[in-house]
């Protein structure tokens, strides 16, 4: 990711209906599985529209790799589903990452492999990367996870499963968070020929391999939920998102429903869905929960911060370990423009009814310039304030090719003017 050569973009609107056609970027979360799965059957997959994002060219070269030394950077994903791919690749491994990287845990996959037989040391403080792996043959049994920390701790366990000896058994204890990707983990196994054993909260897979079959990667949801906010923004708009389905296997679809509070209207035809939003909503207050849904969290924040409406935004605890402490940053970056954001507890925050201020002196000379914080959903939140504010700027913009490299191309084929210094 290039980030040194232009470090602000400037994002402006003038206020005209909002009318787009805008291809989304396909999956990253389903792309991720689909390299891990390819990786484990040793095999070639044939895969169509896997991402182009960061985060998935990064996971193809260090599945590539001859290095003995990995760096997942700040890819949350990659971390977590090399370390589970690692310890059962034959050969020593030092897997990193950035600073922020070793700040977020990783010791419940860690715990969870080493019951299988896994050798795994950390090479800096307990339970946070990086890890010294030396890979070698797993040994299935019955294991406990907690799974109220991430779910991707899960789906890495899940993705490995098949080529554990003897299979393995999984109970899922806690309040399962983000259950939605652990359903998309086994959605794509099941696709993939594995067969898969489910009551209550406990999972069974035995030892099998998968099978090889053909995959048409379907464009993002989350990345959806900020054409869906500026929608609304905008007062007056429709936009066409080709391939977008509703049988969708991410449960960040259900933004097209939680829209409708806003009267954001979606209609899915063969060939992709068509939103539009003509009328002002007349709800005063909205309660949003994010447990299963943490990434839909900044889209809602910035927006109804610039409604001005009193929000609940709660199931919010986990974004403490994202890209950044992505709910104490956006509470920062809003209060700077006049947004009133009360933190009741880790898990709750609550946007009180408050307007925003378009520009720092208030006569639009200058504009607001918003941190992102190595967040690329972070970026793409503040970018939408440009409808309401008429223009803001955004530091390190190139952060959005974490999960959507296209985004500023687009927004400028949808007519904002975007510039870069």
């Amino acid at each position: 990711m290039e980030t040194d050569k232009k470090n602000i973009c400037s994002i402006a609107w003038n206020r005209k209906p909002l009318k787009a056609t805008v291809h989304l970027p396909a999956s990253k979360s389903i792309s991720n599985r689909l390299l891990i799965m390819e990786a484990l059957s040793r095999k070639k997959f044939p895969l169509k529209n896997i991402s182009d994002a960061d985060d998935t060219k990064l996971l193809q070269q260090l599945l590539s790799s001859n290095e003995k030394i990995l760096d997942a950077e700040n890819a949350g994903t990659c971390f977590r589903f090399l370390t589970a791919y690692l310890v059962q690749k034959e050969g020593d491994w030092i897997l990193t990452g950035s600073e922020r990287m070793k700040q977020r845990p990783i010791g419940e996959l860690v715990d969870a492999l080493r019951k299988l037989g896994a050798e795994i040391k950390y090479l800096g403080r307990e339970n946070f990367p990086p890890l010294a792996i030396v890979g070698k043959k797993l040994t299935g049994r019955a294991l406990e996870v907690d799974s109220s920390q991430s779910s991707q701790f899960v789906s890495a366990l899940l993705l490995i499963a098949p080529y554990v000896e003897g299979g393995l058994k999984m109970k899922l204890t806690g309040d399962v968070t983000s259950k939605s990707y652990i359903e998309m983990t086994l959605k794509l196994m099941k696709h993939f020929g594995i067969k898969i054993l489910e009551k209550d909260n406990t999972l069974e897979i035995p030892q099998q391999e998968y099978i090889p079959k053909k995959y048409f990667v379907e464009p993002d949801w989350s990345a959806a939920a900020f054409w869906y906010a500026m929608a609304t923004l905008s007062n007056d708009a429709e936009i066409f998102l080709p391939d977008l389905s509703a049988e969708s296997i991410q449960g960040d679809s259900i933004i097209a429903d939680w829209m409708k509070h806003f009267n954001v209207e979606t209609h899915f035809t063969n060939n992709g869905a068509i939103i539009n939003h003509h009328k002002k909503s007349t709800e005063k207050k909205y309660s949003f929960n994010f447990s299963q849904h943490p990434d839909l969290a900044p889209a809602f924040f910035v927006l109804c911060s610039a409604l001005g409406t009193e929000a609940n935004i709660s199931g919010v605890k986990n974004l403490s370990i994202k890209e950044s402490s992505r709910a104490e940053s956006l509470k920062t970056e809003l209060e700077k423009c006049g947004a009133k954001i009360i933190k009741v507890s880790d898990d709750e925050y609550r946007a009180t009814p408050h307007p925003l201020t378009p520009s720092p002196s208030g006569e639009g000379e200058m504009l607001w310039l918003f941190e992102t914080y190595n967040d690329h959903r972070l970026a793409m939140a503040f970018a939408m304030l440009a409808i309401p504010f008429g223009r803001v700027e955004i530091k390190n913009p190139a952060v959005v090719s974490k999960s959507y490299p296209g985004f500023w191309n687009d927004l400028r084929s949808a007519g904002f003017e975007i510039n870069f210094t």
